[in-house]
């Protein structure tokens, strides 16, 4: 994500970060035209623009971001696991290795022996795809895939999930399933 606020120079300030797989660095060199300065890495990028190129930075960001959505797949992971093996005690100690960064990245699992109770599109558009899991045990956890809505078709036929497991803070902590990609 970027957010772009005022700045006392009357610049607009940006600052990015993304996911995994995602390289901010390289997404505002292909910008450059539109900023008067940036810099960072991969997951974290800082950005100014003149308000007047506002628009155009927006609608070529959105063109290299269409770009990279549909050529993005993560099929690689750290460890299998099996839906009913999640649990807090496993999320509670994933958080506690933390802070994760470029240099150390989240680890990401493959989610086998499940079943989907639900999915849905959610989002601007259905960008988005929540549903929920039921692992061998009968626990159920919520999940989220950022711009993957255009998977909901494939989710129940899929023998493994690429996924980070965290916590969802809105309303209540929760484990969470991040999808990343499916199998």
């Amino acid at each position: 994500s970027l957010v772009l606020g005022d700045d006392p120079s009357g610049q607009l300030s940006g600052s990015a970060r993304a996911r995994s797989g995602f390289n901010w660095f390289q997404t505002l060199l292909a910008l450059e035209d539109y900023l008067t300065r940036y810099g960072g890495h991969a997951e974290a990028a800082g950005c100014m623009l003149e308000i007047k190129n506002l628009e155009n930075f927006v609608s070529q960001f959105n063109e290299l971001e269409l770009t990279y959505k549909s050529g993005q797949s993560i099929k690689y992971y750290h460890e299998s696991i099996a839906c009913g093996d999640i649990d807090e005690n496993l999320v509670n100690s994933l958080e506690n290795l933390g802070p994760y960064g470029e240099r150390f990245p989240r680890p990401i699992f493959k989610i086998t022996e499940f079943n989907v109770l639900r999915s849905k599109r959610v989002g601007p558009g259905g960008r988005d795809l929540s549903f929920l899991l039921q692992g061998s045990l009968g626990v159920t956890f919520k999940g989220i895939g950022f711009h993957l809505g255009c998977l909901q078709d494939k989710l129940s036929e899929a023998t493994g999930l690429i996924s980070e497991l965290n916590y969802n803070y809105f309303r209540s902590q929760e484990v969470q399933i991040r999808l990343l990609d499916i199998i």
